[in-house]
């Protein structure tokens, strides 16, 4: 086995080409980390989006469904909470410009809204049979 020790005075070049190698290796790393996180954070909030969106219409079809049977004699406008959203119902007679034979038909609306930003989430409508 052979030991070879610099000579003074010997190109040194290739010692500064590991270092730049390093350094590039380091940068490839950070880049793609960044990316990473991004990509995390963007389907964290999507997630989040999408939960808040099916939680607000479950609330809107099931409001919707209790007033699909209830018994009014006019229009009313109810309003309630359930955790972080608001919800607003109305109902009210078809316009008779909206449908040709309106007569005996209310409209149901159903809005619910996130209760920290206000921020309108869905609406659904029906129409129903007046008693």
């Amino acid at each position: 086995m052979t030991l070879t020790l610099p000579v003074c005075g010997a190109d040194y070049s290739e010692n500064g080409f590991a270092l730049l190698d390093a350094m590039v290796a380091l940068a490839i790393i950070a880049v793609m980390s960044a990316l990473l996180f991004q990509t995390i954070g963007s389907t964290v909030m999507a997630k989040r989006h999408i939960t808040e969106n099916r939680h607000a219409i479950l609330i809107a079809q099931s409001r919707l469904a209790e007033l699909q049977t209830e018994y009014t004699n006019s229009a009313i406008i109810t309003e309630g909470r359930d955790k972080n959203f608001v919800w607003r119902a109305t109902v009210e007679p078809v316009p008779k410009t909206a449908l040709e034979n309106s007569r005996g038909l209310e409209q149901i609306s159903i809005t619910v809204s996130n209760s920290k930003t206000s921020r309108q989430i869905v609406t659904l409508r029906s129409i129903r049979l007046a008693r």
